[in-house]
């Protein structure tokens, strides 16, 4: 279904191809742990195998969706500008983001802290690291993907929040001179 009114056009379906494909990634990561070479006779697990790519197609059709409304517009301009497209983008991926990293290292100290009651060794240096790190510092700044020591020290999956981050800015920044 296109929805389409004078200023907006909206691709109804590409939304639900970008959520089977957010929820094939999320299955991908629950189910096959993220292992890409599975070789399975599980029919399942051989049918999630293709994670990575889920998550390619996902940033695809984000960013075709993105560009959408300037290649509609007559002057090829952002709508609210470039500051209004990045607080727009920092608004949807940002929160999400760091709350998926500051809990993770919580989570590892919540796991650290049963060892060291059930008497199996806690790893402080684990969560100290995580804390306190140029890897978390990478994280915060969104530059871990730039990194293959970085991209995947904290949590591995957290290199396409990066990655489409600096999809983001060289979409404004390179295309964006590129058409005016």
């Amino acid at each position: 279904m296109i929805q389409q009114d004078k200023q907006r056009l909206h691709l109804t379906f590409l939304d639900g191809i970008r959520g089977l494909a957010a929820v094939y990634v999320l299955l991908f990561h629950v189910i096959a742990n993220g292992e890409s070479n599975l070789s399975s006779e599980n029919i399942l697990l051989n049918f999630l195998r293709f994670g990575h790519e889920a998550v390619v197609l996902f940033i695809v059709l984000s960013g075709f969706v993105l560009a959408l409304p300037i290649a509609r517009s007559s002057h090829l301009t952002l709508s609210g500008g470039t500051s209004g497209f990045f607080k727009r983008r920092a608004r949807r991926i940002l929160p999400a983001y760091y709350a998926a990293l500051f809990m993770l290292p919580l989570y590892y100290l919540v796991v650290e802290s049963l060892k060291h009651v059930t008497g199996e060794g806690a790893n402080w240096a684990r969560i100290r690291d995580m804390f306190f790190s140029v890897d978390m510092l990478s994280h915060l700044f969104l530059l871990h993907n730039l990194s293959p020591d970085w991209v995947g020290s904290i949590n591995p999956v957290l290199w396409s929040l990066s990655t489409e981050w600096w999809i983001y800015f060289v979409y404004a920044l390179i295309l964006l001179p590129i058409w005016r």
